[in-house]
């Protein structure tokens, strides 16, 4: 977990940069609104065995197809 400092400083960073190029501008900021819904997604890790299948056999296909030619 990133401590909360480094965090703010982050934050404020960015807000500068903003402000610098001009794409920000002061009364854009009297209302902000924070979306915190966190969504599942279906993410496979990599030592999944379904995953590596699907790899694997994407990998032989490939090399039928280079060989067919």
């Amino acid at each position: 977990m990133l401590p909360k400092i480094f965090l703010e400083t982050l934050i404020q960073e960015r807000l500068r940069i903003a402000f610098d190029a001009t794409a920000l501008k002061k009364n854009q900021l009297k209302r902000i609104v924070v979306d915190t819904t966190v969504q599942s997604k279906a993410v496979a890790f990599p030592t999944d065995p379904l995953l590596m299948y699907k790899a694997l056999s994407a990998l032989v296909q490939l090399n039928l197809n280079k060989n067919a030619v």
